[in-house]
């Protein structure tokens, strides 16, 4: 495995990381590992609950397909400017 030295990381980013791998109970190091490959965790459990709130949705506006009834981009856009 290979060694990666960056440099010139801001100190707000560098206390962000050191923040989250605490949170996380993790050293910097396998926190800043994760990210780099992709896979940070707090990423990934967000992304797994946002689709199980939108799969429960789903769920619940089939069972009564009569109060909602479909919207035009527009009027949906006028909803949130009132």
């Amino acid at each position: 495995m290979s060694d990666l030295l960056i440099r010139n990381v801001p100190d707000a980013l560098v206390e962000t990381y050191e923040a989250r791998a605490k949170l996380n109970g993790r050293p910097l190091e396998d926190y800043v590992r994760d990210v780099l490959a992709g896979i940070e965790p707090a990423a990934s459990v967000l992304t797994k609950r946002r689709e199980e709130l939108i799969e429960l949705t789903k769920r619940n506006l089939s069972r009564f397909p009569t109060l909602l009834k479909p919207m035009a981009r527009r009027e949906f856009r006028e909803g949130f400017e009132e």
